[in-house]
């Protein structure tokens, strides 16, 4: 066989629209029959993405760091917001709604999604230092923006701060966000570029990102607002943003070997969307339970604090005091911190296992594991060490749901198409936006309607059964594709037509 027969192969087990493109780019035609005898290649298939090899150069491992923290600076603000809306509900924004306060959350990973389309094609294209300016520029101006929503307000029981709920919303909701989303695809897009033949792992380690900063942005807020207020604990937590995203700013580049897809024009439609991708049920079906992940996904983390207050186990820092004969507590701050540390756990072992073992099985265990947790042992909470234990076991585990996704494409996409990973992330992410937008929100109206938290636990628990059976949908489709293209002596592949996907100008 030759070589560009073989490199066609393997466009095909990633992905089947790949063989239309041919030896002569994706501009090119295809004649209506195409037939490759691929006797050993499945198993020079497997050899290549099967494998695992770390590189021995010092700039992958900066660019690691760089990645690290673009994720703790996107979704680990998120991770962090539940502690925030309890403040919110508590202090800041006392008059305000749960439904109202959990639309800051729900747009914040609406726009950080929405946006991720855009972003991963201007990477795809190499404008990666441009996004990261964007990012660090936005989100340091939206913490620091932050600290001035609020306005002191003097009493007999003491000095507190009222809110401005349309500043937050623009502030957290929005400008934030929009940073985040620059933040966001590049973390996992970046960071493959060096790490080809383990990028499971760099992504998982990547994804740890979020973890940490779902523990040190919680506490940090508490603290830094307990001690020195509104705006000067805000001032200080925007220290901490503003200085870590110059780290990401500076450590983040891409490996200059890796190719890039730049334009002739901006302007198609083409450009921003693959629509073969779509013809593809493998990337559809993934879609569509990515889209149901976050449905609910992120209902737990918004709802988690308030939820313990309401069962006992939690306290928030303006609860009254506590006697001998209360049933042991946390502060509710805490709590959330645990979850989001033990998820650290998840995103690295998964991406370990993942390189092994593939990311769409993992991702797909791992999802149906977390729906069993929320729909049956998340209600059965009846005390302070059953509910750590449900944080740290549904951490752990949620770690791996969340941070799987890019990879997943990574895996979806094969080596030969890796430079549309930015392109296909980012339409993965934008679909599921408005799933984002909604959930949190439906989960909130569930919650003030009921008056019961058993309400988001049956619906975050469904959305994620939901989620992970359209991913074994996904694994089905893939496998039976691969069984019909790839034989053990040959394979005959039928292309009809002229080509569809990607243009000239892509």
């Amino acid at each position: 066989m030759s070589q560009s027969q073989s490199e066609n192969l393997s466009d095909i087990v990633g992905h089947p629209e790949a063989v239309k493109q041919g030896a002569s780019g994706p501009s090119s035609t295809s004649s209506s029959s195409t037939t490759i005898s691929s006797e050993g290649d499945d198993l020079a298939w497997e050899e290549h993405t099967r494998g695992f090899e770390l590189p021995r150069t010092l700039k992958a491992y900066t660019c690691l760091i760089g990645c690290f923290f673009c994720m703790f600076n996107s979704w680990g603000l998120v991770n962090a917001y539940g502690t925030f809306a309890s403040f919110y509900v508590e202090s800041l924004l006392p008059n305000t709604s749960l439904t109202e306060i959990a639309l800051i959350g729900a747009l914040q990973c609406f726009f950080i999604l929405i946006f991720s389309s855009i972003a991963g094609r201007l990477l795809d294209a190499g404008h990666y230092r441009k996004l990261s300016f964007a990012g660090w520029a936005l989100t340091s101006l939206a913490t620091f923006t932050l600290s001035q929503v609020a306005r002191e307000l003097s009493s007999a029981d003491g000095t507190r701060h009222i809110g401005n709920y349309g500043a937050v919303l623009a502030a957290q909701g929005l400008t934030m966000a929009l940073g985040q989303a620059s933040y966001f695809v590049s973390s996992s897009q970046i960071v493959s570029t060096w790490f080809p033949k383990a990028k499971n792992t760099a992504i998982g380690f990547v994804a740890c990102g979020a973890s940490v900063a779902g523990v040190i942005y919680p506490v940090a807020f508490r603290s830094f607002v307990r001690d020195y207020g509104w705006e000067g604990g805000i001032l200080r937590l925007a220290g901490i943003v503003s200085g870590t995203g110059l780290i990401s700013l500076f450590l983040a580049v891409p490996n200059p070997t890796f190719p890039i897809r730049k334009p002739k024009t901006w302007i198609s439609r083409e450009v921003w969307i693959d629509y073969a991708a779509f013809k593809w049920r493998p990337y559809l079906l993934h879609v569509l339970s990515i889209s149901f992940l976050f449905l609910g996904f992120y209902s737990i983390f918004f709802n988690l604090e308030e939820w313990s207050v309401s069962a006992g186990f939690g306290y928030r820092e303006v609860s009254p005091l506590r006697d001998e004969n209360d049933p042991p507590a946390m502060r509710t701050f805490y709590l959330l911190a645990i979850m989001n540390g033990a998820s650290s756990i998840g995103r690295i072992s998964a991406g370990v296992i993942s390189d092994y073992y593939g990311a769409l099985n993992t991702h797909c265990l791992v999802t149906f594991l977390s729906s069993l947790l929320v729909l049956i042992w998340w209600p059965l909470m009846s005390d302070i060490t059953q509910a750590v234990a449900f944080t740290i076991v549904f951490g752990a585990i949620s770690g791996s749901v969340i941070g799987l996704p890019p990879a997943v494409v990574a895996d979806l996409l094969g080596p030969n198409r890796i430079q549309q990973l930015g392109q296909w992330v980012g339409m993965m992410y934008a679909l599921a936006a408005p799933f984002a937008l909604i959930g949190p929100v439906i989960a909130a109206l569930l919650i003030t309607t009921y008056e019961t938290y058993l309400t988001v636990q049956m619906w975050a628990g469904v959305s994620l059964f939901l989620s992970s059976g359209f991913m074994l949908a996904s694994i089905i489709s893939r496998r039976r594709e691969r069984q019909r293209r790839v034989g053990s002596s040959g394979v005959q592949i039928e292309v009809s037509g002229a080509v569809t996907g990607t243009g000239s100008n892509v």
